[in-house]
């Protein structure tokens, strides 16, 4: 995650895998008013995923 004044990174976003959390084919994201990140994936993976924003600090 980057901070979009200056682009410094605020923190990790998932990790490699395919279960919850994970990434294996990222296809596509997005992001809602709310903050909350979507994630498509392709190939075996095939799933969505919702991230949700929990911490105050990034809103």
């Amino acid at each position: 995650m980057l901070k979009r004044d200056d682009g410094t990174v605020v923190g990790p976003f998932g990790r490699s895998g395919r279960n919850a959390g994970q990434f294996h084919w990222a296809h596509a994201m997005a992001v809602d008013a709310k903050g909350n990140v979507y994630t498509a994936e392709v190939n075996n993976a095939k799933h969505i995923q919702k991230f949700k924003l929990t911490s105050d600090a990034l809103r």
